[in-house]
């Protein structure tokens, strides 16, 4: 429902149903969030009055009030890989069980972007983040400046000399001597590492030498390519 002035039609506010229910703002806020403080029947009355008007909550505009909200971010480098592929996936699936929105960013391996979104989820007052961000990490100690005290996840990456963030990321040096020992066995003696320029991604642990011993009485050497910034942004769709 709602009311129409000077020509224009104006959403039901939480006015509305206060003037309705023949009540305060402050009671009809605190039984629309199930609050105590308000009586049974006074509690009803507002209800039948927010269900008459039609009257819905806008959670953004209570986030503003409150300074919290129950949203969090999550900012990937790329949608299309499929590591991260299986990370949605487990992170929408926690998201649901909690009751929380997930609100789902990609940065396309751009440092630029991944700033300019965090500070857009900053800005919105987000409850926390999640990234796998692109460089050195600057975006989590961008995310602290700017939202202190919430929760930061960094996604295989490193986070050296910084306190107060998670970290989820795989077994990175299992998964190169699983391969290793895998060309070993089939009589390979020269294996090219190829991996992402340094300076976009933020894993220091993403290496091919813990698997080099695997090869070595096989008389196996390992080199290690690293495609240029242009190529990398090609091959991320940019």
């Amino acid at each position: 429902m709602t009311s129409q002035q000077g020509g224009g039609r104006q959403p039901t506010g939480i006015r509305d149903v206060a003037k309705l229910a023949g009540v305060s703002v402050a009671s009809v806020s605190f039984a629309l969030n199930g609050q105590p403080g308000v009586a049974d029947d006074t509690r009803r009355r507002i209800l039948a009055a927010a269900a008459q008007l039609g009257y819905r909550a806008n959670p953004q505009a209570q986030a503003l009030r409150r300074g919290r909200t129950t949203t969090y971010g999550l900012v990937i480098r790329n949608f299309s890989n499929p590591f991260f592929l299986e990370v949605l996936t487990g992170a929408e699936r926690a998201a649901s069980e909690a009751g929380v929105t997930l609100l789902l960013l990609d940065s396309h391996y751009s440092a630029e972007r991944e700033h300019l979104l965090v500070r857009e989820m900053a800005a919105q007052r987000l409850a926390g983040l999640a990234i796998a961000p692109v460089g050195k990490g600057e975006s989590l100690r961008l995310w602290q400046e700017l939202r202190p005290g919430t929760p930061l996840v960094a996604l295989n990456a490193a986070v050296e000399g910084m306190t107060g963030v998670s970290r989820v990321y795989p077994d990175n040096a299992a998964g190169v001597q699983l391969a290793m020992r895998r060309l070993a066995e089939l009589g390979h003696s020269s294996v090219a590492f190829l991996s992402a320029p340094r300076g976009l991604v933020a894993d220091a642990l993403m290496s091919p030498s813990s698997g080099t011993t695997t090869c070595r009485p096989r008389n196996c050497s390992t080199r290690r390519w690293r495609p240029s910034a242009w190529t990398a942004g090609k091959w991320a769709g940019r």
